[in-house]
């Protein structure tokens, strides 16, 4: 009789839990003591993470602590972001253009955006200077025969990988003549491989055979003769 009770009971405990567990279509809880899973962190409204390199400044966690602030550094607004860039500079962006340029000192210093302020892990952080340009000057030039646009990049165009496209747009917007793709390709290449040029020239002239190309031929694809020999 004993050994029947038991069953029963057993039976019985069995099905509550299996109506229970279906009930409300609701999943069975995890073990005792664990976190809630997460679809989206509210801290970032649903956004994915910012990745490597950027800090979104609405991604901050309430919770957070700002360990040394930078009070030389402007405050950031809903929807910018703050990116790294090459040798102490960072970049403030919005809708992936740039907003403003910073070089900071010491060079190392990692920041990082608390409650639209800017954060560093080293104390004594300061910016030293800011541009909101990436182009100093741009303009047409004959070389020889060779009709040139001369590009002027800003540090921060030089110093910031993401500044390819950003200058394409801002180009294009000024020189008709950047909407073809093998200006912009030569762009594009003066960027990643000739940042440290004092000036940038780009030719019409030169034909679009493509960005892998026009990296093959030092950025000046064509038969075009380089007044300058590069």
């Amino acid at each position: 009789m004993a050994r029947t009770a038991g069953l029963t009971r057993a039976v019985a405990l069995a099905a509550a839990l299996s109506i229970g567990g279906c009930q409300g279509g609701q999943q069975p809880a995890g073990p005792v003591g664990s976190a809630p899973a997460t679809l989206a962190s509210p801290s970032t409204g649903g956004r994915a993470p910012a990745g490597p390199g950027l800090v979104s400044s609405s991604g901050d966690s309430p919770a957070a602590t700002c360990r040394h602030a930078v009070p030389s550094a402007a405050r950031l607004t809903p929807g910018q972001d703050l990116v790294e860039g090459l040798s102490g500079t960072w970049v403030v962006i919005a809708d992936g253009d740039m907003v403003s340029g910073w070089q900071v000192t010491p060079e190392g210093a990692r920041l990082s955006v608390q409650d639209g302020r800017a954060c560093s892990d080293r104390a004594g952080t300061r910016v030293v200077r800011t541009t909101s340009t990436l182009v100093d000057q741009a303009r047409w030039v004959r070389r020889g025969t060779v009709r040139s646009l001369r590009v002027t990049p800003s540090w921060v165009a030089r110093s910031w990988p993401g500044a390819t496209e950003a200058l394409v747009t801002r180009l294009r917007s000024a020189y008709p003549e950047m909407t073809r793709p093998g200006m912009a390709d030569q762009l594009r290449c003066h960027v990643a491989f000739a940042a440290s040029k004092d000036r940038w020239n780009l030719e019409p002239g030169r034909p679009d055979v493509g960005y892998p190309a026009t990296v093959a031929a030092g950025c000046n694809p064509g038969d075009l003769v380089d007044p300058d020999g590069r």
